[in-house]
């Protein structure tokens, strides 16, 4: 998997990203966490950084992944941690400051398992949304036909 992180000079002093992310970012093959993505190049989250920065300066937020449906929920790393194993903040960006927390978790890993959880509900979704579309489009040739 193709994966972006902050330009090193950028990043706080200190700021280390989870080991266990390299590692889920260099998997082979690439895992599928749909609806999320991880920010696949450095351009990306460089952008990222400037947004969060921009619209929450009072907080220290390393942005690594982004919802694919919506576009602005993203996922950060707590910048201000020095463990390298740093807990990970939900932001819903662009709302008001004070309004952007979606939650937290306590790590990567924890992440990764709240994902599994979103994935499923967004396959499910899918599925759902799939069918409906199929019974409408035979619905449709059925009224086509009947005005033959």
């Amino acid at each position: 998997m193709k994966f972006g992180t902050i330009t090193p000079e950028r990043l706080p002093r200190g700021f280390r990203y989870p080991v266990n992310f390299e590692k889920f970012c260099t998997a082979t093959p690439a895992a599928d966490i749909k609806p999320w993505f991880i920010l696949d190049s450095r351009e990306d989250a460089d952008i990222w950084l400037d947004i969060v920065q921009e619209w929450y300066p009072e907080r220290c937020l390393i942005p690594f992944a982004q919802h694919i449906v919506t576009g602005d929920d993203i996922a950060c790393f707590d910048g201000n941690d020095r463990t390298g194993n740093p807990e990970v903040h939900l932001v819903h960006s662009f709302a008001s400051a004070g309004w952007e927390d979606r939650g937290s978790v306590s790590n990567f890993e924890a992440w990764l398992a709240l994902m599994e959880e979103d994935r499923e509900e967004y396959l499910q979704q899918r599925a759902e949304d799939a069918a409906y579309e199929a019974e409408r489009a035979a619905a449709e040739n059925g009224k086509k036909k009947e005005e033959l």
